[in-house]
């Protein structure tokens, strides 16, 4: 998705690749993983308190599911864009996000 943005990332398996600025290295089970997890649990939660009939339910976790997953990709756009406009300088990169440079 980054180059829809106009960043020229390469995919090249756990590694997404910045040319001329570094790359950066997928975790497995990182914060997408996450996401979800709180998502689901919220989402469980809400249909508790609501006291919802089962199809509000999955109609809630089904809504999650799509909501973690969307805005996951938007916090990792926003990484990447960080890292290759600022040449991997940017706090989001440099704070707790494996990333390497060249």
């Amino acid at each position: 998705f980054a180059p829809l943005i106009g960043i020229p990332a390469q995919l090249q398996g756990d590694l997404v690749l910045l040319p001329g600025v570094g790359r950066f290295e997928i975790a497995r089970g990182g914060s997408g993983a996450n996401f979800m997890a709180t998502g689901l649990a919220v989402a469980l939660l809400l249909g508790e308190i609501e006291r919802a009939c089962r199809s509000r339910r999955v109609l809630l976790l089904c809504s999650m599911v799509v909501l973690a997953i969307v805005s996951n990709w938007i916090r990792v756009l926003v990484i990447i864009d960080a890292g290759y406009t600022t040449h991997m300088r940017h706090v989001l990169v440099s704070e707790g996000h494996p990333m390497k440079t060249h």
